[in-house]
């Protein structure tokens, strides 16, 4: 690609950034956050720094029995909204992924493929097979077959963890939507025309 084709594209990332985020309704814009490495238990998970704010996890369950692990801590009794989305694709047609909550405030003590930390609990999440409905995301101009969405009201505070995983260990993308409140300043302009522009090249595409 030529300096003045980058210039071109990068240019009409900006205006297409700054008319999405005017005429979109609120809650509809998120924040991207990618797996930058596989994360291999709680130890590693990646911080969701506020949870009320409109984050997008961007992962890949890459291998049988692989589970992607995300924080965040509350120190007041909070209501978390979650969805896991999939990209519509042809591949990803029988990907069905769940995810579950983890943390103090819990009462579920299901059997799940990961352990769970001592004085937690836990709240499962499954994606139903089946017809699913789909949006398009017009920020990343990405279909998605729409998941479960979940509000959760975590009364105690600590640490919560989402764990995503997949019970019949299908590999796939996946996008993890946490928090509803759309917060974008000034200042996060260039850091979300970078994402979009990675996610737009295809480089987190797995299928």
């Amino acid at each position: 690609m030529t300096v003045i084709a980058t210039l071109f594209v990068i240019a009409s990332t900006l205006l297409l950034f700054m008319a999405l985020l005017l005429a979109t309704s609120p809650g509809s814009a998120h924040k991207p956050l990618f797996e930058a490495g596989d994360t291999s238990g709680y130890a590693d998970a990646i911080e969701i720094s506020d949870p009320t704010v409109s984050w997008a996890a961007y992962g890949y369950l890459d291998s049988a029995g692989d589970a992607d692990y995300y924080y965040f801590d509350i120190d007041v009794s909070l209501n978390v909204y979650t969805e896991l989305l999939v990209p519509e694709k042809k591949a990803y047609a029988n990907f069905y992924p769940s995810y579950a909550l983890v943390g103090p405030g819990l009462a579920g003590k299901a059997s799940l493929p990961f352990e769970v930390p001592d004085g937690n609990g836990t709240l499962i999440v499954d994606s139903p097979p089946g017809a699913r409905d789909t949006f398009y995301e017009p920020f990343t101009g990405i279909n998605y077959y729409r998941g479960v969405r979940k509000h959760t009201l975590l009364s105690e505070p600590g640490r919560y963890y989402v764990v995503v995983y997949d019970r019949s260990h299908t590999p796939g993308d996946y996008v993890l939507a946490v928090g509803e409140k759309e917060s974008f300043g000034i200042g996060d302009i260039p850091g979300v025309i970078a994402d979009v522009l990675k996610i737009r090249g295809g480089s987190i595409d797995h299928s």
